[in-house]
């Protein structure tokens, strides 16, 4: 059962003066009565003005009839069979408005004249290129007339002229925004770059103010420290000069603590790397047992006689004289440690010399005599140079 709604009656005045005819929508595509629309353009005598309507519906229905089979047969995709409301109506034949105009082209009778040469003429302009059919087409895409809303409906899948228009604009319209919108888009994310890398750039720089005041804030701690350590050594290895040099030591610590001042000096003197480097002062403290024979006072003239054999043994063997380095007014003879064994030799034969005063028998023979803790005394003269 075809669903029929929007049954209504429409008017023809641009196909005929004073025309109308039913049109009905069916499964949603729009149709016209064919016998309607041969009463609109057929009927223009005067005598056909003054008939019954019945007569003019049985005299469109003739001319129906008694079109030729080929013109029926070229429309027949756009028919259907359509009863309208009303009393006394029967099935007629109806036609989607594309047939209704092929319908016209074969109808007889002056409107279908006038509406043949009025198509010849659209189509001569079309053909030409006769630009004035724009203002035209886009007059009918705005008009809501029943013919050109019935036009419209009947193509559903193509966009009449008007439309295109408004369409066309609304393009170019979100072109030019789009436009903008790319150019705004591409200045912001540009700002963001720029923003971003102002961050980077400004967050680099605070490290590097951070790194740097507290490098100095570092620096400057370490500065103090050691200037206060500095001081320190100095006074301490004062003390230890006055203590050794003077003979005036109270005690065998303050002795022994004197000697490890001077050992280590003041800070500035530390140039070179203790664990690459030794003294002879550091090999007598670390051997200082095998020398206990030698009287504290005679202690000082032992190392510095075997400070001087050590560094002509050291020059005699390399060719150059021992690194030095500055302790305030004291100048030490740097040794790497593999000269320990040259620097212990040294000291044992600056102990003979200190203690026999060149003879090797007495000296030796105290040196036994100490060692296994005999009571035998010896007395001897030491010279501390």
């Amino acid at each position: 059962m075809p669903a029929v709604v929007g049954e209504t009656v429409v008017p023809f005045h641009e196909i005929a003066p004073n025309a109308s005819v039913r049109y009905a929508t069916i499964d949603g595509v729009g149709y016209l009565s064919v016998r309607d629309i041969i009463m609109a353009v057929c009927c223009n005598e005067e005598e056909d003005q003054k008939k019954d309507i019945r007569k003019k519906q049985a005299k469109a229905s003739q001319t129906w009839h008694t079109l030729p089979e080929t013109c029926k047969n070229e429309v027949s995709l756009f028919l259907r069979k359509l009863q309208f409301k009303g009393s006394g109506q029967s099935e007629q034949p109806v036609i989607q408005f594309q047939g209704a105009l092929k319908l016209l082209m074969w109808l007889p009778g002056t409107h279908a004249k006038i509406l043949r040469s009025k198509a010849s003429d659209i189509l001569t302009r079309y053909f030409a290129g006769d630009s004035s059919l724009h203002a035209e087409v886009e007059a009918n895409a705005e008009s809501g007339a029943a013919i050109n809303e019935a036009a419209r409906a009947a193509l559903p899948q193509v966009v009449v002229a008007g439309e295109t228009n408004k369409r066309r604009k609304t393009v170019a319209t979100m072109e030019k925004e789009l436009a903008v919108l790319t150019v705004v888009t591409a200045n912001i994310r540009e700002q963001n770059l720029s923003l971003r890398e102002q961050i980077e750039l400004k967050r680099e720089l605070f490290g590097m103010e951070l790194s740097y005041e507290r490098d100095r804030l570092s620096v400057a701690g370490q500065m103090k420290a050691q200037e206060l350590e500095h001081e320190s050594a100095k006074l301490e290895h004062e003390r230890a000069k006055f203590a050794l040099l003077d003979g005036d030591r109270k005690s065998d610590i303050e002795y022994k603590r004197a000697l490890k001042a001077i050992e280590n000096g003041p800070a500035e003197a530390a140039s070179l790397p203790p664990s690459a480097y030794t003294t002879v002062l550091k090999v007598y403290t670390k051997h200082q047992a095998e020398f206990s024979c030698v009287p504290p006072k005679a202690r000082v003239g032992l190392v510095r006689m075997a400070g001087k054999k050590a560094a002509d043994a050291y020059r005699g063997t390399n060719g150059l004289h021992p690194p030095t380095t500055l302790e305030n007014d004291l100048e030490v003879k740097m040794y790497p440690v593999e000269c320990e064994a040259m620097i212990v030799e040294s000291l044992r034969a600056a102990s003979r010399e200190v203690l026999a005063g060149g003879n090797q028998q007495q000296i030796d023979g105290m040196l036994i005599k100490a060692c296994k803790g005999q009571d035998t005394v010896v007395k001897i003269n030491v010279t501390c140079e």
